[in-house]
């Protein structure tokens, strides 16, 4: 059995990641598409609140990636969302 705590550090990351360094449009549709994707559950829950958390220090250190990275970063947005590899399951 997976270790719920993993997931939920994978899922703060990935919403960490994105806003520090995605730009404003990217970064909300991947917002939105892992809280419509990710279990609704209690360590989900938990996950998004300690992202929020985050929020101020995120606003504060977010410096965009390049437009060649952010390119590359677009061209794998279809990949990630039909992958199982990356399921962020409690």
């Amino acid at each position: 059995m997976a270790d719920p705590r993993v997931g939920a550090v994978g899922l703060g990351n990935t919403l960490w990641f994105t806003w520090l360094r995605r730009p404003l449009g990217a970064a909300l549709r991947r917002t939105v598409h892992l809280a419509t994707t990710v279990p609704h559950d209690r360590v989900s829950a938990l996950a998004a609140l300690d992202a929020l958390r985050g929020l101020p220090w995120v606003l504060a250190e977010r410096r965009r990636v390049p437009p060649q990275v952010e390119a590359r970063l677009a061209s794998l947005e279809a990949s990630q969302e039909n992958s199982r590899a990356r399921r962020y399951v409690s």
